[in-house]
């Protein structure tokens, strides 16, 4: 007779539980990574030094902006713009990172990068007069003056206040022969009674505007005031 085959042993069944795959690493908010030379500042206050400590300990957005501002303060410039870069890889929605790291790299005279972190800064705080200010300068220093006077007119919208607004305003409307529109601007600056030097200068502005205008009066009382 024939000789049946043995049967096959079977495998046990698979285990259809997987298994966890192991738990990932926590992520860790980066690394003080500064250069050496703003690790331990020779010339820094102990107050930066213990801001370089709180950064160490307790790296935040808020902890690297602090530092970035003490390192701006102390004309540290290189480091000021080191701390604000890691505040915005910490937060990319901190504007004050993208506005300390614009005025840094405004110092430094990377002009693209800085305009680029200016107007960041300007669209994460649309109030902020401060940030629309620096882009306003940063504009009119590269003479894009049409620019600058839509930054200017936001600052005097957000703070009429707001030291040297109105001046700066009233320079790049002049530079682009719209002496008419200055004028308003000057008078503002002039009624928030800067120091005397400032104020001096922006009464003979006015009486170049007036005599420009053929406001012959006004123009010899500023010019008799100054005799």
């Amino acid at each position: 007779p024939a000789i049946s085959e043995a049967p096959q042993r079977q495998a046990p069944p698979e285990n259809t539980l997987q298994e966890a795959p192991p738990p990932a690493a926590p992520k860790h908010p980066p690394q003080l990574i500064l250069p050496q030379i703003c690790i331990a500042p020779r010339t820094a206050p102990d107050e930066t030094k213990s801001l370089i400590d709180a950064a160490k300990s307790s790296p935040s957005a808020a902890s690297y902006d602090a530092l970035g501002a003490s390192f701006a303060q102390h004309k540290l410039t290189a480091c000021a713009a080191s701390a604000y870069q890691l505040a915005a890889r910490l937060d990319d929605h901190d504007w004050q990172a993208h506005f300390g790291l614009g005025q840094a790299l405004v110092i430094r005279g990377d002009k693209k990068r800085a305009a680029d972190e200016l107007e960041k800064a300007t669209e994460l705080n649309p109030d902020s007069a401060a940030a629309h200010e620096a882009l306003g300068e940063f504009f009119q220093a590269q003479d894009k003056l049409v620019q600058a006077q839509a930054e200017y007119e936001s600052v005097m919208q957000l703070d009429a206040h707001y030291p040297y607004a109105a001046v700066h305003l009233a320079e790049v409307l002049i530079a682009q022969h719209l002496k008419d529109q200055a004028v308003e601007p000057l008078k503002k600056a002039e009624a928030l009674s800067p120091p005397p030097d400032e104020s001096a200068m922006i009464e003979l502005q006015l009486g170049q505007l007036y005599a420009a205008s053929k406001e012959s009066t006004k123009a010899l009382e500023i010019g008799r005031a100054h005799v």
